[in-house]
Parts: structure tokens; C-alpha cells; sequence
């Protein structure tokens, strides 16, 4: 009696099996491959050309979901023209054969480009240029056309917007006029962190006029607030669509006039502030990570002219990462530290300084950059490096 119920059974699945063969077709599906390199800072500018047989012979393909972490997409040049994975004519695909019911559809991919770039002050010189020329090309130059044609840009706001006159007694105070803040919007600025040493040189006051500035100039921010509940919120936006959470926090160390993050800036239930470092945050990202976002953190922290991050520095952030963040933008040391892959996340332990002048006897503090990471569906899977150089009151690309 098993063995006639195990022949039924049988007889039953080539039965539904063939039913199911017969009512099907064989197609072709299409697949992109994508070339692909362990992330190097300096690979940034590589391609893989197809008019060219001098490639890198180290570049290995993957169709997307199967990119291991740790690599990094190249785009591919043909007949001159650069293609990256959302285009419908990207040239490098493969077809497989498949049997279904139904042709299969091809999903079209998701490309979003962040750019992200160091300090930026509005004063020493540079709201007069500004004003003067009546245009922000006059600072930001030929960086202006990266700033504007990424999808999405974010710059470090590195001082007070006020008319108050409470500073904290420091050695440097930077505070700029609510006017100037027109000009970030025409270079192409969407998002400005304030999560940093300068946001409160003139107290509390000072900082909550700089709060209402940012948000009256329309650009986005996080990590800040007059309240608690307000300061830990993500801020969230949709770009080609693509999620997008960014939340920005303090973590640099004591100041020598004593200045203190915790002490001096944070937000409580007694004043408005900052978010400074705490295992609040992680929780914060854990939390965020479940929206199916691709999570942003903006980082104020690590050592001042110090070209490479401190193991502390590199221990949060990488925790950071570890809660969720896809991305890390690091910012405080005043010069360039390195980019690094960790895991699927991109940390960029300090982008330097940006719009900055009088630091020509800082050594390296004039050398900057502008970081855009290309999120192919909502993982940074491109990655471009361009170095400039701060002369006077002008940002410049490098030669």
C-alpha cells in the first residue's frame, strides 16, 4: 500500500510538472554585468573602456545582486559616452535561458549620486566676494557643475548665522550673515550639517538663529534641534527614487579653551543643540536602517591635521556602520584622511576643509575634495574622488 501511494505521488508531480512545462515558454532574460574592482581611493578614476583592449586586468564582472562587499562598479565607456547601470543602453549584459509562463520583465535600476565635501565659512572675506560678484562662481568656481549636477549634495556649515554678539571665548569664532546663505543654494547645496565646533561659537542664541536661517533658506539638516525629539530625527527625502536618511552628530574632542560637545552644545531638555556621541545614536540608526533607506551619517569628528583617523575615530565610525549607516561622511580635521570600504559601507574618515581661507601655513589644509558615490539601487556602488585646492577665497579643481 506505501509503495502504490509513493508511485501516485510521483505520477501526480511529473503529471503537474509537465502540465506546467507545456502551458510555459523558454525566453531570454537579460542581465547586466557590471565591471567590477576591490575599492582602492585610487581607482576612483578608472573606467572600463570598451574602445580600448588596455583595461585593468585585474577587473572582474558581476551581475548586481551578486557584488561582493568590499567592491566597487566601474563605469563603462563606449563611442565615447559613459554608461552607468540605470541606463536602458548600458552595454555590457548577458542573456540567460529561462522557462516560464510569463516573459520576464527587467526591472530598470535605481542611480542616485551623493555628493558630499569639508568645511565651509561664509566670512574671512568670502561674503564680500560673493556679494561683490553677485554670483557663487566667484568662490566655488569649476567645482560649482559637481556640486549642481549631483542629485543630492551636502556641504559642513562651519560656523554661526547671527547678528548676536554673546561668543563663547574661544581662540577662533566664525559667524556669517543670513544673506550668504543664497549663494550655498546656487552652488548647489541641498543639505547643511551643523553638527560641529563652530555651529555654537555664539552660545545657544546664536545657534538658534542659525537653526531658523537654514531651515528659512530651505536647505535640510538633522541632528540639530530645540528639543530633543526634534534633534534625533533622520531627516528623510526621496531622490530618483532612492530613500534617503541623514542624520549628522558631534564627535569632536574637547577644545583647549574647553569647549566641550556634551558640556556646552547638546541638546536636553533645558536648551536646544546638538546631537553629540552616545550609544543613543546607534539605537537611533538600528531603528532607522528597518525604513529600507539608505542611511547617511555626517560625523564632526576625529583630530585636527591629523592625515590619518585615530583608532577611536575609526572604531565609531566603523560601529556606526555596523548599525546600519551605508554611508559616512566624516569632517573636523581640517585636512584629508583616507576613503575606505567597510563591509557594503563607504566611510570618508575626513573630506578636510572646503571654502576656507587663510590656511596656506596649515600644512595640507588647503588640499580638499568633492566625494560623489553613485547608489545603484540604494547601495554606493560608484565611487569618484575629485581633488581640489583652496586659493584664498576660491575653491578650485586640482589640475
Amino acid at each position: 500500500m506505501k509503495n502504490i501511494k509513493s508511485i501516485f505521488s510521483l505520477f501526480c508531480t511529473v503529471f503537474y510538472s509537465m502540465l506546467l512545462f507545456s502551458c510555459s515558454k523558454e525566453y531570454q532574460k537579460k542581465s547586466f554585468l557590471f565591471p567590477c574592482l576591490p575599492f582602492s581611493e585610487e581607482n576612483s578614476s578608472e573606467v572600463y573602456n570598451l574602445d580600448s583592449d588596455s583595461n585593468n586586468e585585474t577587473i572582474t564582472f558581476y551581475v548586481l545582486d551578486e557584488i561582493p562587499a568590499g567592491y566597487f562598479a566601474l563605469p563603462v565607456k563606449k563611442n565615447g559616452i559613459l554608461y552607468y547601470g540605470d541606463s536602458e543602453e548600458y552595454p555590457l549584459f548577458k542573456y540567460e535561458k529561462i522557462i516560464s509562463k510569463v516573459p520576464p520583465q527587467n526591472k530598470k535600476n535605481n542611480l542616485c549620486f551623493i555628493a558630499s565635501c569639508g568645511d565651509i565659512i561664509l566670512n574671512r572675506g568670502i561674503y564680500e566676494v560673493l556679494t561683490e560678484a553677485a554670483t557663487a562662481k566667484a568662490v566655488f568656481t569649476d567645482t560649482m557643475p559637481l556640486l549642481r549636477d549631483s542629485d543630492y549634495t551636502i556641504g559642513n556649515l562651519e560656523g554661526a548665522v547671527t547678528e548676536k554678539d554673546n561668543p563663547w571665548p574661544k581662540t577662533y569664532r566664525f559667524k556669517f550673515k543670513k544673506e550668504a546663505l543664497h549663494y550655498l543654494h546656487e552652488a548647489g547645496f541641498d543639505y547643511l550639517m551643523m553638527t560641529n565646533n563652530h555651529c555654537y561659537d555664539y552660545n545657544e542664541e546664536g545657534f538658534i538663529d542659525t537653526l531658523a536661517a537654514v531651515k528659512d533658506d530651505d536647505f535640510a539638516t538633522s541632528g540639530v534641534g530645540l528639543t530633543i525629539e526634534e534633534a534625533e530625527k533622520f531627516y528623510e527625502t526621496n531622490v530618483k527614487n532612492t530613500g534617503l536618511s541623514i542624520l549628522s552628530f558631534g564627535a569632536f574632542p574637547t577644545e583647549k579653551t574647553g569647549f566641550d560637545c556634551f558640556l556646552h552644545a547638546s541638546v536636553n531638555e533645558q536648551r536646544a543643540g546638538m546631537l553629540c556621541n552616545s550609544p543613543r545614536i546607534l539605537d537611533l540608526i538600528r531603528e532607522e536602517k528597518k525604513s529600507g533607506n539608505t542611511v547617511i551619517v555626517n560625523i564632526h569628528g576625529g583630530y585636527e591635521y591629523c592625515l590619518s583617523p585615530a583608532s577611536d575615530q575609526i572604531e565609531l565610525y566603523q560601529a556606526v556602520c555596523d548599525a546600519g549607516a551605508d554611508i559616512v561622511f566624516g569632517t573636523h580635521p581640517h585636512v584629508l584622511q583616507p576613503v575606505k570600504m567597510y563591509g557594503k559601507s563607504l566611510i570618508c574618515y575626513s573630506l578636510g576643509n572646503f571654502v576656507f581661507p587663510g590656511m596656506d601655513d596649515m600644512p595640507n589644509a588647503t588640499d580638499t575634495m568633492i566625494v560623489r558615490t553613485g547608489l545603484l539601487n540604494g547601495r554606493p556602488l560608484y565611487f569618484e574622488k575629485h581633488l581640489c585646492k583652496i586659493k584664498d577665497t576660491m575653491v578650485v579643481l586640482s589640475d
